[in-house]
């Protein structure tokens, strides 16, 4: 092999960080050490670039320059090739391994304007029993009946799903906004790791370039962070080979210190595709050591992302519908509107503008007087904001912060309809302050830091930065404009109309307001049986729940007769044996203090036991945040962690008002293992807890994980915790006078409801307990 007929790539862009933005990532002239590339003129056949890791299959011809596919490739695999650069297929990979030069070899073929780019690895013969386990469950989560009304409850299954196919330590949904920022909107991680559920990181971070990339190119792996790549050469160029669609494809230097300064080892990513663009991604990090997908199992996790897109598409389409069947609606009304006044048009239509727009309130200026209605500025708020309307060209003008309503009960936001201006005709739709507190990874304003000889760096601290955002209303969103355009274009006809008509409607207005009334008691009478249906919904669930729990009780106390008999035949039997004359004092003083001890722990129990007749008293909650629920639960136990220099901290995955089933089950479940980790789990522990809704079999559930970093169990006695009067003292050889009791009742009540719970725990590192248990939810 001639040297001179080939020569290394040189990438002529020098990136720093600050024109990383500009840098060309899809020309860098490297690859992937794991990976084997060789690339060839589409026209000639004839090799034109390779990587370093071919030179060892390469070197056996004396002269690259004249080098084709044809004396590479066996036969079949040229057929192949040959009817690939035929079709019109950007990227592909073949089913089954192809021979070159006598290596079987898994091949990825993608193409540019004028080049064949082929990437191969070793094939690796993955245990079909494995892959096909593997392939299961994701086709279990995407075939699966489950109707989901929301995006969020979608995506927090599927991270779930995602990361038992992959096997990363952590898989994160990255959804983007309109200002291209981040945020982490679904997670699932190995026990041990910290939260990243709800940390936002600037655009800065996934350049528009990279953006790109992925919209180009749905899946990108970086096996290991530590690799810097190899080089490529050019045989007769020394034009840069375009990478765009390459899967072994290096990696910026930035992008790789970014990730080295998170701790990362290797990272996985997949493209989310909504409405033709980039929504979103699923990131999957590792940390303990490089990790590798196979070409099966990366094609697989690009198959299971479209199929995960497909549901999010269809849902935001179902989602539109919906609020588009409300808003033909409101026109319709807005159209119909014979009432003398444009203000008591949108008067009717009130409820349905507060529901599809988010608004507080709005005011009409028409014959020259401005009324109002709901949360509105006052009117010499409203006046000085009159100056600026009549001074814009514009038809719709969109706030979220108008500096003239400054009053203490004033809106923040506005959009302005201007219907005429001789005479002047306006309508305002005000929106009510959204405070917002935005925790970015790190501040996002220090994307770069200088080391400690000045040179520069992507920012190391990734610890939570909280951006308090007051003042200002929720953003008007592309399909509200829209909207709201069509809403203006309504207001003119009805104005057009309400000023040409010049009939006597005394007539008429007295019907209009019979009918007022008449609708209005219908409103009155369909709220007031909606409401009766709610509360007996709300009876009946509190019934089957006082039944579930006295069959609990029951079960229990069946259960634990004869156990209570057990300490009571001790007591009874050392007391006989004390009144033997040959008892010596030391001996009687021990026996004293056992019974003393049993009978404290028979009092426990009796406490646990009587404390089940109160478990339905806790009030049944209904349309309840979750978030607001765990709040209202935990937030005592965060106060006292404190004391004794723990942490208590949570996460609810998906937000949304949820009905649930069993609030005191949820309630007792939260108290009882956050109780036990902060008592037994040794000072100065951290405690944190998942809440999701997530589908289990089918069903809608509710998953939570209580994880701490404490002394944790012992391997050997980790399933006897869930048996009645198992006490921690097994398990922390502390003095623990409890019934053992706790975690006995929890799971047997768990278990009459078709709930479940689990542990995991490591001796010295930590534990984690996950409940299950089953829901019904509603979005409202």
């Amino acid at each position: 092999m001639q040297n001179e007929t080939y020569k290394q790539l040189e990438n002529p862009f020098l990136v720093n960080l600050k024109n990383c933005e500009d840098e060309p990532i899809h020309l860098l002239g490297r690859l992937q050490s794991h990976g084997v590339m060789v690339a060839f003129d589409i026209e000639s056949e004839k090799l034109k670039y390779f990587s370093e890791t071919a030179i060892p299959q390469l070197e056996r011809f004396e002269d690259l320059s004249n080098l084709d596919m044809s004396r590479i490739f066996d036969g079949e695999t040229l057929k192949m090739l040959r009817e690939y650069i035929k079709s019109g297929a950007q990227s592909w990979s073949p089913p089954k391994p192809v021979t070159c030069l006598g290596r079987q070899l898994s091949l990825h073929l993608n193409k540019n304007q004028s080049d064949i780019v082929l990437e191969m690895e070793s094939y690796d013969a993955v245990d079909k029993s494995d892959l096909l386990e593997k392939i299961s469950g994701l086709e279990g989560f995407l075939s699966s009946n489950k109707e989901y009304t929301a995006k969020l409850d979608l995506l927090t299954d599927a991270v779930i799903h995602f990361r038992k196919f992959t096997g990363f330590d952590r898989v994160m949904c990255y959804k983007f906004d309109e200002n291209g920022d981040g945020e982490v909107v679904a997670e699932d991680r190995k026990r041990g790791l910290e939260s990243f559920l709800g940390l936002r990181y600037p655009a800065s971070d996934i350049p528009p370039q990279a953006r790109k990339l992925y919209m180009s190119n749905l899946v990108r792996s970086i096996r290991d962070i530590g690799d810097d790549g190899v080089p490529i050469y050019g045989v007769g160029t020394e034009d840069m080979i375009d990478l765009s669609h390459s899967v072994y494809r290096s990696v910026s230097p930035i992008h790789l210190q970014y990730l080295r300064n998170m701790g990362v080892t290797a990272t996985h990513a997949n493209s989310l595709i909504m409405d033709g663009k980039l929504w979103g991604m699923l990131i999957c990090h590792h940390y303990s050591e490089p990790k590798h997908l196979t070409f099966a199992e990366r094609s697989l996790t690009v198959f299971y992302c479209s199929g995960i897109s497909r549901y999010a598409q269809n849902l935001k389409n179902r989602e539109f519908e919906e609020r588009q069947a409300v808003r033909k609606e409101l026109i319709h009304s807005l159209e119909a509107n014979t009432d003398e006044s444009l203000f008591d048009g949108f008067l009717k239509v009130e409820c349905m503008l507060n529901s599809t727009l988010q608004i507080s309130g709005f005011s009409v200026l028409e014959s020259k007087e401005w009324k109002s209605n709901g949360i509105a500025p006052d009117i010499d708020e409203i006046l000085k904001f009159e100056y600026r309307i009549r001074t814009s060209d514009e038809r719709i003008l969109f706030f979220d912060e108008v500096e003239e309503f400054s009053g203490p009960n004033s809106p923040a936001g506005c959009a302005v309809l201007r219907l005429s201006s001789n005479p002047m005709v306006v309508v305002l739709l005000y929106r009510e302050e959204k405070k917002r507190i935005f925790t970015w990874a790190g501040n996002p304003s220090k994307a770069i830091e200088k080391g400690k000889e000045g040179e520069l760096s992507p920012r190391k601290s990734f610890a939570q930065w909280k951006e308090k955002v007051e003042g200002r209303s929720l953003p008007w969103t592309e399909e509200e404009r829209e909207f709201l355009s069509e809403l203006r274009t309504s207001s003119v006809a009805s104005l057009q109309y309400l000023s040409k008509s010049n009939v006597n409607l005394s007539t008429v207005e007295n019907l209009q307001h019979r009918m007022k009334g008449i609708n209005k008691t219908l409103e009155k009478v369909r709220l007031e049986k909606a409401q009766l249906a709610k509360e007996l919904h709300i009876v009946q669930s509190a019934q089957t729940e006082v039944k579930e729990l006295e069959d609990v009780k029951h079960l229990i106390l069946s259960n634990l007769s004869h156990e209570m008999r057990t300490p009571l035949n001790g007591i009874m039997g050392l007391a006989e044996i004390m009144q033997l004359d040959e008892i010596d004092e030391p001996t009687r003083k021990e026996y004293s203090s056992l019974i003393l001890k049993s009978g404290w722990r028979m009092l426990d129990t009796f406490n646990r036991l009587t404390h089940l007749d109160n478990l339905h008293s806790i009030p049944k909650r209904t349309n309840v945040t979750l978030s607001d629920f765990v709040n209202e639960v935990l937030g005592t136990y965060a106060v006292l962690a404190a004391k004794s220099n723990s942490t208590v901290t949570w996460k609810v995955h998906n937000q949304g008002n949820r009905v649930i089933r069993h609030p005191t089950l949820m309630h007792q479940s939260l108290t009882n293992l956050v109780a036990n980790a902060l008592r037994h789990g040794g000072l100065g522990i951290n405690v944190n807890v998942d809440v999701r809704q997530t589908a289990i079999n089918g069903a809608d559930s509710l998953q939570i994980d209580v994880e701490d970093d404490g002394r944790g169990i012992q391997e050997s006695i980790i399933g006897q915790v869930f048996e009645p009067f198992f006490t921690r003292s097994e398990v922390t050889k502390g003095n623990d006078q409890s019934a053992g009791l706790g975690l006995y009742i929890v799971k047997t009540y768990l278990e009459s409801v078709g709930g479940a719970i689990e542990v995991e725990s490591q001796e010295g590192e930590g534990t984690r307990f996950r409940v299950i248990i089953p829901i019904n939810s509603d979005n409202e």
